[in-house]
């Protein structure tokens, strides 16, 4: 099973800004010093996500969904958190980041 190392990991989780990911498949309006969205994970009318930039997480006030932007990509697109992340390196990079066990 591939694996990634914890170095590779922080320096992916640094080198995405939350605000350029979700602004992608989501429409982000900016509110203050955050953004706002439509809550992709639950019928939502109303932008209820806010996304901070600052802090690099989102957070629905209706129905609760938070995290990261590896959050976001695993459950926005069903994406396992190695293959979104290896597929962001080798796109980026053009290296390989995945450590055979």
């Amino acid at each position: 099973m591939a694996r990634l190392s914890q170095e590779k990991i922080d320096e992916i989780r640094q080198s995405v800004d939350i605000v350029d990911v979700m602004g992608q498949y989501l429409e982000l309006h900016k509110k203050g010093k955050n953004y706002m969205a439509i809550c992709p994970f639950h019928d939502d009318n109303h932008p209820s996500l806010s996304i901070s930039q600052s802090r690099q997480i989102y957070k629905c006030f209706v129905c609760g969904n938070g995290g990261n932007v590896f959050t976001f990509i695993q459950e926005y697109l069903k994406v396992p958190f190695v293959v979104w992340t290896c597929r962001y390196v080798r796109l980026f990079t053009r290296e390989a980041c995945c450590e055979s066990r």
